[in-house]
């Protein structure tokens, strides 16, 4: 008799699902559906049309309504409850709460856990994809540096050592390599027409020839309306007080002109780095507002203690002078005992976000830091301080409209996106992207907090409205 009642329910069920499409939710009170940002995902499934129910146990022995005020409390109001032992634990002995949907024949065809119900989601109800446009120059590797400043898009490629400057159309505009500039003119520039580096380049210049040393290296870029800040370095020659002869790498700053032919050079002055601290170059940033460059850096002492800086410099006679020194203790940020041997610093305008951490400072304004969605410790690493493996990382960030946007993915290479309200510091559910690793040619680059852009296999730009 009470196989015959877990079938009659199973059946009944199942009649549910063929004719309205149910999905069924067994909810497991002692888990936190809170973390998993649950509501949002099952009121987002009812917005788009499916039917939704949650299961408890009379076992369970607890205030069905009491639970859902307080754990689910903006739950949309069109979802059920249903309160079965013998179907609770027919579908599974599963100790998560779990989305279900059954079939006709009383089958599960489509299960998770709800802990990972954003994936689910997420590719249930996918972003709206549109190309934008198709590049008439292709670009050859992956792992391409994208921006759009609504006119035109300007792409990196740190491999090829190449950037490309396209119309909104795709049409090809210009193309910029290191070898358009000659080190030689570069190396009068930074020792204000004394001959003393060139010399030394052109003693030893076939022996950095041949060791692909003997040409200048773009590092990073920013592009502000239809201005391009690249920094360029250059390979400079110095005798030691052993009278030999040893290359550094010096920076200029690079401003050019989307359409035109007019080149400014910015020298770094002597005061613009501390002693002791020097310029990382993994991230660069102008704000035109303020006229400011911003630098991140280094030392070798701080760097145990955990100490990296931001440089702010601005320009007086093409000369990038100093103007203010951040110091941010990323020990309090990462709350481990051993950093990652290399920390990556990203600018997203005035804010600042260290690879694998979960906070964002405001570079502008210290008592504005912005806490990511991930809030794992976002790393860890071998005993040799080499690999990293993390939870989760960011790959941009915008404050639009009272909001904090933010486009993510974890270790396994999925792509989210969530919103911070500003106002209220309450975060919406992370939403799962409808992109593969393997179909990206470039970061994604948020447009407005509702689109952003990225490149495709084809050389397509296309934009990805959410």
């Amino acid at each position: 008799m009470k196989i015959r009642i877990i079938i009659f329910i199973l059946a009944f069920l199942s009649s549910l699902v063929k004719a309205e499409n149910v999905y069924l939710v067994k909810v497991n009170p002692g888990e936190c559906l809170k973390c998993y940002f649950a509501q949002g995902a099952l009121n987002k499934m009812v917005e788009y049309g499916f039917n939704v129910v949650l299961l408890f146990s009379e076992e369970q022995n607890i205030d069905q309504k009491r639970y859902i005020s307080v754990n689910l409390p903006g739950l949309n109001k069109t979802i059920d409850t249903w309160i079965s032992d013998s179907l609770y634990n027919k579908v599974s002995n599963d100790s998560w709460s779990e989305l279900y949907l059954i079939d006709d024949n009383d089958s599960i065809i489509f299960q998770c856990v709800m802990k990972n119900i954003w994936k689910f989601v997420g590719k249930l109800l996918p972003g709206n994809k549109t190309v934008k446009c198709q590049f008439s120059d292709s670009i050859q590797t992956i792992f391409n540096v994208l921006k759009y400043n609504g006119n035109e898009y300007v792409v990196f490629d740190p491999r090829q050592q190449e950037i490309f400057i396209f119309a909104k159309n795709g049409d090809l505009i210009k193309r910029i390599a290191p070898e358009d500039f000659s080190t030689e003119k570069l190396l009068l520039l930074l020792d204000q027409k004394d001959s003393l580096s060139l010399n030394l380049y052109n003693k030893i210049k076939e022996a950095l020839i041949q060791y692909g040393r003997s040409d200048p290296a773009f590092r990073r870029y920013d592009l502000k309306d239809s201005v391009l800040y690249v920094i360029l370095s250059v390979p400079y020659p110095v005798r030691d007080n052993k009278d030999e002869i040893s290359v550094y790498q010096k920076y200029l700053v690079l401003k050019l002109l989307i359409y035109g032919k007019e080149i400014n050079y910015l020298t770094l002055s002597d005061n613009l780095v501390p002693d002791s601290v020097f310029l990382t170059m993994l991230d660069f940033q102008y704000d035109n507002v303020s006229s400011t460059f911003s630098f991140p850096a280094s030392n070798t002492s701080d760097k145990d203690k955990g100490n990296y800086f931001v440089i702010k410099g601005v320009s007086e006679d093409n000369v990038l002078e100093s103007k203010e020194l951040l110091k941010y203790n990323l020990n309090e940020v990462f709350n481990i005992d051993t950093l990652p041997q290399y920390i990556y610093p990203h600018f997203f305008n005035e804010y600042l976000y260290f690879q694998y951490s979960n906070i964002i400072f405001n570079t502008i304004d210290e008592n504005d830091t912005i806490f990511t969605p991930f809030k794992s410790k976002g790393y860890s690493i071998d005993k040799s301080g080499l690999k990293v493996n993390f939870d989760f990382d960011l790959d941009d960030f915008i404050v639009d409209s009272g909001r904090a946007c933010f486009l993510y993915h974890d270790n396994e290479l999925n792509f989210y996106y969530s919103i911070l309200d500003l106002n209220t510091k309450e975060y919406s559910s992370p939403q799962l992207l409808d992109i593969e690793q393997k179909e990206l040619k470039s970061n994604l680059e948020f447009l407005s907090g509702n689109s952003f852009i990225y490149i495709n296999n084809n050389n397509e730009v296309i934009q990805y409205d959410l």
